[in-house]
This record gives structure tokens, C-alpha cells and sequence, in this order.
């Protein structure tokens, strides 16, 4: 206890699998832990089994570490209880990043042993947790000090006040998966006293007191004064649901530029951090990254400032440097190398390079499309979930299956890269549906299908913003569904410039620009009707980062409602069924971006619903809804 209270650490030891209930250490000095069958956190209640766990020594003999602390800015030492393998020095000198290699990791989460967990709670905090940066520091040198039994190492400055592990590497005298010890700069500066007690080794220890100055905050002298950026809240904060779109617009802007030092799932640049994990941050701390750049920093991207002997200042990020060389790279990617018996001082700035202000000028809408697309990225499914629903659906008898007959029906690409690509997709699905069956044909039409196509096609799927919807056209269209055809439309494929009760007479629903809105945004599409057979086995609801519109036009009571989502406080249709005399629809007002056309799950209710208005089992299509698909 000391006169700022009590000074305490603790040191991680094991992880366990299974809840912890108590421990006792044994008169022979080994650790018995008593365990509770299941999940960390909750066990598996009374009944459940339980398990006692005797951890013990492997090697007596092997030294333990007793301490770890930064002794300055630039130097760490580890004090054991005996001899150290005098090769343990030269280890450092194949230091990496990797949980076998040595080296320096540090972080606001980063905890000795972390890398080795394989079971954690599924919270929201956990996984914002994980997705918090990290950062190493370069280890410049090693030696062994007090009859071999200190560790010294030389290491670049510490940059951040946050833990530090230090990851020393396997040795004959340490085991073969040497230690990780933990270190940071809380507390008091610690003296340790040793001496011979009747054969035993006593370790006696005296805190020594800080100057009145810092007396209530009691860190080493030296340690560091920024925080890293951490940025997590146990609470679900609700993430913007902005335009994703113009939000990426900004962030590629001239005005902003982030693109030039930033990448974000796998464009930009890289002068600054990868923002790819901001998806797992809250808004709030996000926005404040951005407002004040110098308020927290990323751990790998700390400023330093070189001072040469001659009075020069260069700042940069520290990279690549060696025992001979300081290298400093701007946010330009320029290098600056400086040789060390010519730089007085190295120190960590406390400051961003990133600049202030950035923000200035935007609206909020801006500001709330620019967070959507930083804190959004597109879904992607599991392999195993998307096998299991094809599986319940059954096999297809093809020998049984009647003839089916597409016509998928593109036009000239209008967005951008990876919208409305009415080509690629027309192209792609070309692959994916041939060869499924012996009775499935499938065949292109550009803008419009042909009068041979009208009469022998069973299904014609469109993909593309008809901006022609005529007399002659809607007259084609009646005929094919007065003797029964089928229609698949799909996005931009329900939109008509002109007269849009024209053309939801025929589909249902339909949309304008102008009438109806539309924003690039994450949003959760919901079953109205989970029993439904186009949607067996389908989640309740299913994440998307798509384009709705709203509101459609038409009457909402004429169509078979599949599925809503949540936009502007307001329940809105995007998928539907219809039926017009002998003719059946199906439309999905998702599909503005190529992921979406990728992703197996959306793939799978389009092909039941493509086999449902033909008519046909639904689970004809259904294996191409795994080709070519956007998995993890």
C-alpha cells in the first residue's frame, strides 16, 4: 500500500475453456483449478459436469520470470530467478510479428497469451476488442545482465501508455514455447533485493516514491502521454444508415482525400492505418478519430521525431531501421534515412499527421454517409450455412424435369464499377445456369427479347433499366403472360420513367425516379412470411448493404409479399410474388451492387423464385446459387 492507495498486478498464468470456480495451490506448489462444464461465462448450470485441472511445472529447473519493466524510454528488462542460457541474446536478433516469434506487441487490449485463445464470449465488446490495432516495437538489441539472470533490451522508443508483451523466444533453459511477459507503465518504480535464507532465495522489494508532482498519477517518470485508439462501448450502438455510396464518394474526394493514406478493404493507400476493421468499432469513437486526429493514436502509426546533432528535425513514422539507421517515412511514402551516431534524440511527437479539421465544411448528412461507409462493409456468408439450406431443399430428378427455358435480358452498364452491371451478370449467369440438368437452356437478349425468344422462352429474367416501356412492348409482354410465362425482374429491372402503373399492372409494384427514393445502405431484410416455400430455411433476417427504393408504386395488396426492410422509420417492400391471369412474377427490388448478385443467399430465393414463376420444383436452379459465389 502506498500513500496513492494500493499498487497492485496482476500476471495472466493460464486460459481456460471452461468456467472457473475456484483454485488451491498445493503443498508440492502445483495449481489446482476446479472447473464448471460449458461456455466460460455461464457454465452449464447445476447439473452440469464438472472438472478439476492440476497445472503443474513442466521443468522445475527452467527459469521463471519475477519482473518486466520499460527501465527507460528505450530499454526493457526482465529479471528471473536464476541463470538465463547465455544464446538467449542473440534470439532477438529473428524478431517478427507472429505469436512463436520474439518480439514486442503492444495495444490497449493486448494481454500476455492472448494469441493462444480459441474460445471467447460472443460479445459485441469482445469483437471490438479483437478488430482494436496493435503495434510492435523494433527490439534493436539484446544482452544478458546480473550473472546472466536480467534480460536487457534496446528497443525503439515507446511510442503509446498501453500494455506491452513481450514475447521471448524458446530456449534450452526456458522450454520449448518460451514466455510471454506482460509490462506497462502504471504504478511505482520497484528496487529488488535478493539474499541466501538458509538455502531458500528471498526476494525482498521497496516501492520507491514519486515526486509530489505526479503523486496522483502514479506512472513511471518517463512513461508516454497519448492513449492508443481503442474506440469500444459494451453497448450496441446504432450505426448510421447513410448513403454507403456517397459516403465512399467523400472518401475518395479531392476535398477529403482520405484515399491517399488510407485503405479500406483493399484500395487506398498506405502511408496511414487500414480502416477495413473500423466495421467493428462505435460511431462515436470513429468521429472522434477524425475530429481530433491527436486524441488517441494507432499504435503502429505513432509519429516520431529525429533530432540529427547538427539541430535538423525530421518527423515520420519509425520503419525499417536498424542498429545503424533511423528511417522516417511521411505520409507521402517519402524516406528519410539517418545514420545513428548522427541523431542525438528519437523520441515519439504525441502528435497525428494526420490533419485537423477535415470535417469542416460537411454537412451532417455528409458526415453520416461518410461514417456508413467506414463502419459498413458488404455481408458475406458461411459455406457451411448456405450447403446446409441447399440440402433441405432436396436433389432435382432431371430425367423427370420438363424442358426449362431462360432468356436473361441485359443492357449497356450504367453506374459504376460494380453497379448495375447488367453485362458481367448476364455473362456470369450464362455460366452458372448451363449445365445444371440436361433440360435447362439458357440464352441472351439484348434490351429486349426477340419475338422468337416471347414465344419459346418459359422465364424471362431482366437486369437492366428499360427506359422504353411502350405500347408495342407492353403488348408482347401481356401475351407472353396470357399463356402462362413467367417473369423475373430484378433492381432497376421494376423502375419505369414514364406511366409506372403501366407497368406494375403487369408486376405488381414498380418504381419512378423522382416518386420514389432510393440510398446506398446497410440494411436487414425480413421474411414477412418465413413459411413460405420460396424462403425454406432461411434466417429470419439477413444483413445487406444494397439499394432499396421507396415507396413503390402500386398496390401492395395485389402482390404476394415476401420481404421488408426498415427505412426512415417505415416498413418498405422489396420482394414480392405476382400473378397476373396464367402468368406468375417474381421481383427483387435488391441487386444495385454485384455483391449482392453474388451472394449465395439472395441467389438462392431469386432461383426458387426464377423456378417458381416457370412453374418448375423450386430446387431446379438451385445449385448455381454456390457457383462463383461470394463466400468466406
Amino acid at each position: 500500500k502506498t500513500p496513492q492507495g494500493y499498487i497492485g498486478k496482476s500476471y495472466p498464468i493460464a486460459r481456460l475453456s471452461m468456467l472457473t470456480v475456484d483454485l488451491a495451490i498445493s503443498p508440492q506448489g502445483d495449481l489446482y483449478v476446479c472447473c464448471h462444464s460449458g461456455p466460460p461465462d455461464w457454465g452449464t448450470g447445476p447439473q452440469g459436469e464438472g472438472k478439476i485441472f492440476k497445472i503443474t511445472y513442466a521443468d522445475r529447473k527452467a527459469p521463471q520470470p519475477i519482473a518486466a519493466w520499460p527501465s527507460s524510454p528505450t530499454e526493457v528488462r526482465v529479471i528471473f530467478d536464476r541463470p538465463l542460457d547465455e544464446k538467449l541474446a542473440g534470439a532477438f536478433e529473428r524478431t517478427g510479428t507472429n505469436a512463436s516469434s520474439p518480439g514486442i506487441e503492444f495495444g490497449e487490449y493486448v494481454t500476455a497469451g492472448d494469441g493462444l485463445e480459441t474460445l471467447k464470449p460472443p460479445y459485441e465488446v469482445v469483437t471490438q476488442q479483437e478488430a482494436t490495432p496493435r503495434g510492435h516495437l523494433a527490439i534493436r538489441s539484446a544482452r544478458l545482465d546480473d550473472q546472466r539472470a536480467t534480460l536487457v533490451l534496446t528497443t525503439d522508443p515507446h511510442p503509446l501508455s498501453v500494455p506491452y508483451v513481450l514475447r521471448i523466444p524458446d530456449s534450452s533453459s526456458l522450454g520449448a514455447n518460451g514466455v510471454q511477459v506482460e509490462y506497462d507503465f502504471h504504478g511505482i518504480e520497484r528496487l529488488l533485493f535478493s539474499q541466501e535464507v538458509r538455502g531458500r532465495l528471498a526476494v525482498r522489494s521497496r516501492l520507491v516514491g514519486l515526486p509530489d508532482a505526479i503523486a496522483n498519477d502514479p506512472w513511471l517518470p518517463w512513461a508516454p502521454t497519448n492513449r492508443a485508439s481503442a474506440g469500444t462501448d459494451s453497448r450496441a450502438a446504432r450505426k448510421p444508415d447513410g448513403d454507403w455510396e456517397h459516403g465512399r464518394e467523400l472518401f475518395t474526394s479531392p476535398k477529403l482525400n482520405c484515399v491517399k493514406c488510407h485503405r479500406v478493404r483493399g484500395e487506398g493507400g498506405l502511408a496511414g492505418p487500414d480502416l477495413s476493421n473500423l466495421i467493428h468499432r462505435d460511431p462515436a469513437s470513429v468521429l472522434r478519430d477524425i475530429r481530433e486526429p491527436g486524441a488517441t493514436l494507432h499504435p503502429d502509426y505513432v509519429t516520431y521525431q529525429a533530432e540529427t546533432r547538427d539541430g535538423e528535425l525530421h518527423v515520420g513514422f519509425l520503419r525499417d531501421s536498424s542498429p545503424d539507421t533511423v528511417r522516417l517515412f511521411d505520409v507521402d511514402g517519402r524516406e528519410t534515412a539517418l545514420q545513428r551516431t548522427n541523431v542525438a534524440n528519437v523520441h515519439p511527437t504525441g502528435v497525428s499527421l494526420m490533419p485537423t479539421g477535415l470535417l469542416e465544411g460537411l454537412s451532417e448528412t455528409d458526415v453520416r454517409d461518410l461514417l456508413t461507409f467506414l463502419l459498413h462493409e458488404p455481408p458475406t456468408r458461411a459455406r457451411a450455412e448456405v450447403e446446409a439450406l441447399i440440402k433441405k431443399s432436396g436433389a432435382v430428378d432431371d430425367a423427370a424435369a420438363l424442358p426449362f427455358r431462360l432468356v436473361l435480358v441485359a443492357s449497356k452498364q450504367d453506374h459504376g464499377p460494380g453497379q448495375h452491371d447488367y453485362p458481367a451478370w448476364q455473362d456470369k449467369w450464362m455460366r452458372l445456369l448451363s449445365g445444371i440438368g440436361s433440360n435447362t437452356v439458357a440464352e441472351k437478349a439484348w434490351e429486349w427479347p426477340s419475338p422468337a425468344q416471347w414465344k419459346a422462352a418459359d422465364v424471362v429474367v431482366f437486369y437492366c433499366w428499360n427506359h422504353d416501356w411502350s405500347a408495342a412492348r407492353f403488348a408482347e409482354l401481356d401475351a407472353f403472360q396470357q399463356r402462362g410465362g413467367g417473369l423475373a425482374l430484378i433492381h432497376s429491372a421494376v423502375i419505369a420513367d414514364q406511366e409506372p402503373e403501366r407497368l406494375a399492372e403487369r408486376i405488381g409494384l414498380s418504381a419512378q425516379p423522382g416518386r420514389s427514393g432510393y440510398r446506398h445502405m446497410p440494411f436487414d431484410l425480413t421474411w414477412t412470411q418465413p413459411g413460405h416455400p420460396l424462403l425454406q430455411g432461411m434466417p429470419d433476417r439477413i444483413a445487406f448493404l444494397d439499394e432499396p427504393y421507396w415507396p413503390l408504386i402500386g398496390d401492395p395488396a395485389r402482390v404476394h409479399l415476401l420481404a421488408v426492410a426498415e427505412v426512415d422509420g417505415g416498413s418498405q417492400p422489396l420482394m414480392w410474388t405476382f400473378e397476373r391471369g396464367r402468368g406468375r412474377v417474381f421481383a427483387s427490388v435488391l441487386g444495385h451492387y454485384f455483391w449482392t448478385l453474388d451472394d449465395p443467399l439472395w441467389r438462392l430465393v431469386c432461383l426458387r423464385g426464377i423456378a417458381w414463376a416457370g412453374r418448375r420444383e423450386l430446387s431446379a436452379l438451385q445449385e448455381a446459387a454456390m457457383r462463383e459465389a461470394f463466400l468466406k
